[in-house]
């Protein structure tokens, strides 16, 4: 047990609040306005979302109430917290497990598998907390308040909470150990692991479809008798699939009784039960995944003299640049999962639900078409408008939290010196950086205005206004994203994940695009204006300021470069 508080430690130490922070804040005075910076974005969205989750438990409490269905907000609550539990817990795990550089000093020493996988099972959790606790803390405070909760209530929320996320977690870590047992086999590690990457998110994807396809079928015509049956199913998947949440459940929704003590000691003893097949199966199968990990993929291949000449012939620097950094992001698991693919994946994300909901009584993509295809285009147009808004909104959106012009030089790590040595100038350099987000952006919002064009079918001039709304869309999140990282990047990491996943620039440019979305819905929707200027506005606004940060990206570029790794 030694070590593996040892481990957490050293491990914490190494991935701390302070580590989200850019490397330029050496002094003192910066590294306290860096940290300060850090805590206050870290609090508001912690806020944020804790405020959600109290908006959602207040309404639904007022709701549910007069019908005697109160105690649904938690069975809810607890299923969809174990959800996001799993599904986040592929992602960290695959990170943590395989992908930490700190890997290769651990294994030498005297500690057995078990002891190392369950440090990192801890220190994931602990990320895992950070999200758990900013929802589920006030959704249960906040019913225990509404219902007039005693003592108990909130006794067993404690043991919940901090329970919780475990159970899933493990599931995760198992799933994720099973797939990496087999990459010693792998002929090429990096494409087995890159493929492993996206299987675990679409496992998590699938977990979640599956779960709304079953509550879909549940529709009927009494509206009591669908909440119930549909969090029944909900809370009966939940507890099959993630043993003890059924009990904490019935523990929260029913305190006083002497049988909710007992749920809770059953809960108890399937968390530390989990726990115990967890560091089982460290010791059988986890070390012979890290090892397959580490082991070279390279396939040996001697060039002959043209294909070396072909290989290292001069071209033209910008594209070749810029390939590079499309290499980087494609071939390194974390980057592809992070920056790359949920371009790819949002619109489905969108759209699937309501697919999923074709038989679900009134709510069918088929009556919603209906409804609104006939009257988009006609009159004043204000759903036109709103569709417009829409399409931007979306596409600043996905751009702005893909995270790739805002880790582009953070990206480099190590090998970020390189950018002063080659022969090539740092603007040069960092319009490349920003051509690979827009080119990858770009495709993802194309796919969005496929989806747009194949739902509405409307008229051509409407699609080539949809059209012209996408460059500034696209531009703004891009240009701008990138000029954190000039002046803040995260170059010394020990592992990809630090890059994009702990990097406080990436949530600066989420920032961002969040304050440039509500901008322009509150022009559009609070000031009087027809549907042309609305569109005009909604092309050009975004190009105007697209073009004010390329002049400041221009002049900063190349002191901040110079300023790199100093």
């Amino acid at each position: 047990m030694k070590n593996i508080i040892l481990l957490v430690k050293a491990m914490l130490k190494g991935n701390g609040l302070a580590s989200l922070a850019g490397d330029r804040a050496k002094k003192k005075k910066k590294r306290r306005i860096s940290g300060a910076g850090t805590m206050v974005i870290l609090v508001f969205a912690a806020l944020y979302m804790g405020g959600l989750a109290v908006l959602y438990v207040s309404s639904s409490f007022d709701f549910l109430k007069p019908l005697g269905l109160q105690s649904l907000v938690l069975g809810i609550a607890i299923s969809v917290i174990a959800f996001l539990s799993f599904f986040f817990g592929l992602l960290y795990v695959m990170s943590v497990f395989y992908f930490s550089s700190d890997i290769e000093k651990l294994l030498p020493l005297p500690l057995t598998p078990g002891q190392l996988l369950v440090s990192k099972f801890i220190v994931t959790l602990i990320y895992e907390y950070l999200v758990v606790f900013a929802l589920l803390t006030p959704a249960m405070i906040t019913y225990g308040v509404l219902n007039k909760e005693g003592i108990l209530f909130y006794i067993y929320m404690i043991i919940t909470i901090s329970l919780l996320p475990i159970i899933p977690l493990i599931m995760a870590s198992l799933i994720i150990m099973l797939i990496m047992r087999f990459s010693p086999a792998a002929r090429n590690k990096d494409r087995f692991t890159l493929i492993a990457s996206v299987f675990a998110v679409f496992v998590g994807f699938g977990f979640s479809f599956g779960i709304q396809a079953i509550l879909a079928k549940s529709a009927s015509s009494d509206f009591s008798k669908i909440l119930t049956d549909g969090v029944d199913k909900l809370t009966r998947i939940s507890s099959s699939i993630f043993p003890g949440t059924y009990f904490a459940n019935y523990a929260l929704t029913k305190p006083e009784g002497l049988d909710s003590f007992f749920m809770m000691i059953v809960f108890l003893v399937t968390t530390a039960v989990s726990v115990i097949v967890l560091y089982v199966a460290g010791n059988l199968i986890y070390l012979k995944g890290v090892i397959g990990i580490a082991a070279s993929a390279s396939k040996g291949k001697i060039l002959t003299k043209a294909e070396f000449e072909e290989s290292t012939a001069s071209g033209n620097a910008f594209l070749t640049y810029a390939k590079k950094d499309l290499k980087v992001l494609f071939r390194t698991p974390i980057f592809f999962v992070n920056n790359v693919l949920m371009n790819f994946l949002m619109p489905i994300i969108l759209l699937f639900p309501l697919f999923i909901n074709q038989s679900a009584g009134d709510f069918n993509i088929s009556k919603i078409k209906d409804l609104v295809v006939p009257t988009l285009f006609t009159g004043n147009m204000k759903i036109a408008v709103y569709v417009l808004l829409g399409l931007f909104g979306y596409t600043v959106f996905v751009c702005g939290t893909n995270g790739i012009s805002e880790s582009a030089i953070s990206r480099e790590g190590n090998c970020a010196y390189l950018m002063k040595i080659i022969p090539m100038t740092y603007k040069d350099q960092i319009w490349a950086k920003i051509s690979v987000g827009v080119f990858i952006s770009s495709i993802g919002a194309i796919l969005a205005l496929i989806l747009l064009v194949v739902f509405l079918m409307p008229p051509w001039w409407f699609v080539l206004l949809c059209v012209l709304v996408l460059p500034g869309a696209i531009l703004f999140p891009n240009i701008s994203g990138i000029i954190f990282d000039l002046y803040m990047p995260k170059i010394k990491w020990d592992n990809e994940q630090k890059a994009v996943k702990q990097n406080m620039n990436i949530l600066y440019g989420i920032l961002t695009a969040t304050i440039m979305i509500g901008l322009m819905v509150a022009l559009i929707l609070l000031v009087p204006m027809n549907f042309v200027i609305s569109a005009i506005l909604i092309i050009i606004i975004p190009l105007l300021l697209s073009l004010i940060c390329a002049i400041i990206i221009n002049k900063i570029v190349n002191k901040t470069m110079l300023q790199l790794a100093a």
